[in-house]
């Protein structure tokens, strides 16, 4: 990979720190939806996943609205 794609999706379009999650679902297609605007190469959920925990972040329990990932959050576009 010529560049870290997750690492910098993270740290324009999230949040990070122990008060902060978003569901496994919401995450990717927000993911998707950055790529797809930047010019930069989609991945699989798959490999988006690995590469969140790579980057330290940790899967939650199985919860009504899927998977939540702990430690990230989605940030709010600025109006």
């Amino acid at each position: 990979m010529r560049e870290d794609t997750v690492g910098l999706f993270v740290k324009e379009c999230c949040l990070t720190g122990p008060q902060f999650q978003a569901y496994s679902g919401q995450l990717f297609e927000s993911f998707k939806t950055w790529a797809e605007r930047s010019g930069e190469p989609a991945l699989s959920q798959k490999r988006f996943s690995d590469r969140l925990e790579e980057l330290g972040f940790k899967r939650g329990i199985r919860k009504k609205h899927g998977i939540p990932w702990i430690g990230i959050g989605i940030q709010e576009p600025e109006s």
